[in-house]
């Protein structure tokens, strides 16, 4: 069943490679991995199935992107410290990005 749901998600060419790759068991090359990636404006999180063999991306699972003003509210600091709120929303973004690679089974981040 997994190998199915995984070939009819991707590429031919990766099908040709599943297919004609000897003794390998399909589950042990891949990986269910998420990324964060905190800039200045925005969270962003992006959950893929990585193919260790190929050593690239092989499904995008989710990806989202919320905007969060980590710079504007530093230039407004006067002590060098984001708010606490901002502090508070970027926890919150990060703790439901964490809830959501969990329920897509993310065994790496």
């Amino acid at each position: 069943m997994l190998r199915e749901t995984i070939i009819s998600s991707t590429s031919k060419e990766w099908e040709r490679r599943l297919t004609t790759m000897p003794n390998k068991n399909i589950t042990s090359l891949l990986r269910r991995r998420a990324a964060f990636d905190i800039g200045s404006g925005t969270s962003k999180f992006q959950c893929s199935d990585y193919c260790l063999h190929d050593r690239k991306i092989q499904n995008i699972l989710f990806k989202a992107e919320i905007p969060v003003l980590y710079g504007a509210d530093f230039l407004r600091s006067t002590d060098g410290n984001l708010s606490a709120a901002i502090q508070d929303k970027g926890l919150q973004i990060l703790s439901d990005y964490k809830d959501e690679g969990n329920r897509l089974g993310v065994s790496e981040y």
